[in-house]
């Protein structure tokens, strides 16, 4: 008599399976991405040195803000479907936890507060506590 078993769908033979070397050295090189990514992102923005034939900005242009809103729109990119509304699309919600209804969700959020925000730390722990939100961030 044979004795037959078949695998579930999810089973993976060991030699797919990647080494836990190999994956402690993947979260390694991301984390140092998304170093430079922030770092040159924070240069982009702002934090660059200036190349030494770059003219030196006046304070008068240093202090006059950009205009960045509404933002203008590309003339060669013209839909031919009518656009959201405004106030539709600047209120309009997924946070089920207020309501169902997306529309009544901005209304009942209205007088939310955010900060302070603590959290408490009970139960079956070695030292109860409250946290504020921002501590932890």
């Amino acid at each position: 008599m044979f004795n037959i078993s078949k695998k579930p769908d999810f089973w993976l033979p060991e030699r797919l399976v990647t080494p836990e070397k190999v994956y402690w050295n993947r979260r390694k090189f991301l984390r140092q991405l998304g170093y430079a990514g922030a770092a040159g992102s924070a240069m982009l923005s702002g934090g660059a040195i200036l190349a030494a034939d770059a003219p030196t900005p006046t304070p008068a242009a240093a202090t006059k803000p950009k205009v960045l809103y509404p933002a203008k729109r590309n003339p060669e990119f013209s839909p031919r479907w009518e656009l959201s509304d405004e106030h539709v699309a600047a209120t309009y919600n997924n946070f089920y936890e207020f309501s169902t209804d997306k529309e009544a969700v901005h209304r009942l959020t209205a007088k939310f507060k955010t900060k302070p925000w603590s959290i408490d730390i009970g139960g079956l722990v070695e030292k109860p506590m409250k946290v504020d939100a921002e501590e932890l961030i």
